[in-house]
């Protein structure tokens, strides 16, 4: 049995008896790892306040190889992100980019990379960053995705100046729910395998010029410079943000749960 000491986000806790809680948590050092932390409602022990979801600790475990489970043995607050908490739309954000990066890795699967772009996606969703909310969550849920390995990209006749009296090329939001950011095909699009996120009057409305250039810029950004990034309208970055949730269920073979919440808060009405 091995101890170990490393950051971690808490992603879940449920009590397990009278003074012990199970605690599903994301690093990474060990990507998603169950720990359980015995007596930790005990007065004594003082852990209630730490262990909550979204609080970013530092814990100390013994792990036996191999296992899935670890054991508490001590638990430091790093930052609670109580700004966060207090902004439900930026709380939601927060639980769906959390849900995401940790089912994109496996039990114990080492994964800094994607532990350092949520910890940049929490930062950026306080509320005294200066990006809005929804353009912040789209640009780091895209460098998620891309480290997930299933990164849409956009057709670059969809950006380029086009001649003029020629129709440019269009793209729909019924293309993005695909994960297909591309210009019109001649051959028929066949529906996606999985519901669309929208309301069926929406499913063939173009998606902006505007925003596909936001998009662009987005995923041609590095982390450090999202501040330099333009602001897309919150309705356009909340439909991205929706399509890119329906990629990343179908690729992860996963329910995301907390896109319930979040779409009940910016009032985005699901698939009939």
């Amino acid at each position: 049995m091995t101890i170990h000491t490393f950051r971690a986000l808490i992603l879940q806790s449920y009590e397990t008896g009278n003074t012990s809680e199970a605690v599903r948590t994301f690093s990474g050092r060990f990507g998603r790892l169950a720990v359980m932390a015995r007596g930790a409602r005990d007065p004594k022990r003082r852990l209630g306040g730490v262990l909550q979801p979204l609080c970013t600790v530092e814990l100390t475990v013994t792990l036996r190889d191999g296992a899935d489970m670890a054991t508490l043995r001590d638990a430091a607050l790093v930052d609670d992100h109580a700004t966060l908490k207090h902004d439900l739309e930026r709380l939601a954000l927060a639980f769906l980019l959390a849900e995401i990066a940790a089912e994109s890795c496996d039990e114990t699967q080492a994964s800094e990379e994607m532990f350092a772009v949520l910890e940049a996606a929490l930062g950026a969703l306080d509320p005294r960053a200066s990006q809005p909310a929804p353009t912040a969550a789209l640009h780091h849920l895209l460098r998620l995705l891309a480290l997930a390995g299933y990164e849409p990209s956009i057709d670059p006749a969809l950006l380029r100046p086009w001649p003029r009296g020629t129709p440019k090329p269009v793209m729909y939001w019924l293309d993005a729910a695909e994960g297909r950011l591309h210009a019109d095909s001649p051959q028929p699009v066949a529906p996606p395998p999985w519901p669309l996120p929208f309301h069926h009057e929406a499913r063939q409305v173009p998606v902006p010029p505007q925003a596909l250039r936001a998009l662009h810029d987005n995923q041609h950004t590095e982390t450090e410079n999202i501040t330099a990034l333009p602001a897309l309208e919150s309705a356009h970055a909340n439909q991205f943000i929706a399509a890119l949730v329906r990629l990343a269920r179908w690729h992860l073979g996963h329910s995301v749960r907390s896109v319930r919440f979040w779409r009940d808060i910016v009032g985005m009405e699901d698939a009939k």
